[in-house]
């Protein structure tokens, strides 16, 4: 993960599953943010179809708002339109 202000990035794998070409991964990733010094954690799953024994497509969703979110950059709640 490149992004700035952010650095010292762990990832911990909170489930594995693998069946016929595709694996799923759920994990957190954590980092330390550079301005304050607090950890920030983002979780994520990811899904990979393999082929040969390599990855030839992947999907994933990761919770980027809550990251965000810690860092202070987005409001805790989000407005009414």
């Amino acid at each position: 993960m490149l992004t700035p202000g952010l650095s010292h990035c762990r990832v911990q794998v909170d489930d594995l599953f693998a069946a016929d070409d595709r694996v799923t991964v759920a994990f957190t990733l954590t980092c330390t943010h550079d301005r304050t010094g607090r950890d920030l954690t983002m979780t994520g799953v990811k899904t990979y179809r393999l082929r040969d024994g390599r990855i030839v497509e992947f999907w994933g969703e990761t919770d980027l708002h809550g990251l965000l979110r810690q860092a202070g950059l987005v409001p805790e709640q989000i407005p009414p339109f």
